[in-house]
């Protein structure tokens, strides 16, 4: 099945939204790169469910060029990625990540995702995040929720069953955000 979906991707080219989703062991991280590659104006990429995306020993394949030693593809134009219950992804096994305007990040349910995932969103779209949905990620505590306090456009931040997370680290969350809204006034 995984031959069936790469031949798929090579009769693409203009995709915005892509939804892999429930694909579990058939997208890998070699077949998400060839969708990379043909669909360079991609704004939303849903890899929910897939297992394979993330794996230690995979994550060298997004690193490497296709077939005919052209450099990784950027995702300049991915303002949306959702990677809900990807029990192995982190956001560095996409490296391609870094040149997009990323707004929306769901994650919710992935077993990796702990305060180094948060401090690596925060750190590399501080300016664009406006959601960030990271409920039932068990291992996200207070150091790195309170790094969202320099998020100045997050709007929505989603942390339902996320135990370590303190009330007093939501505080300060939302008195950012609330002095963020009223300079915009």
């Amino acid at each position: 099945e995984g031959e069936k979906v790469g031949k798929f991707s090579e009769k693409t080219g203009n995709l915005r939204h892509l939804d892999l989703s429930h694909m579990s062991d058939v997208v890998s991280c070699h077949i998400l790169n060839e969708f990379f590659y043909r669909n360079p104006f991609l704004k939303i990429l849903n890899i929910s469910h897939c297992v394979k995306i993330g794996r230690k020993d995979s994550t060298a394949e997004l690193h490497t060029s296709n077939k005919e030693n052209v450099a990784s593809p950027t995702l300049s134009n991915l303002e949306v990625l959702i990677a809900n219950d990807c029990r192995n992804f982190i956001p560095e096994c996409i490296p391609q990540l870094l040149g997009a305007p990323l707004r929306v990040v769901s994650q919710s349910g992935a077993w990796y995702t702990d305060d180094s995932t948060i401090l690596w969103y925060t750190r590399h779209f501080h300016s664009t995040l406006e959601c960030l949905n990271i409920a039932k990620c068990y291992k996200v505590t207070d150091r790195s929720v309170q790094s969202l306090a320099g998020c100045p456009n997050l709007r929505v931040l989603k942390i339902s069953s996320c135990w370590r997370i303190s009330d007093s680290s939501l505080v300060k969350v939302l008195e950012s955000c609330c002095k963020t809204k009223a300079s915009c006034s």
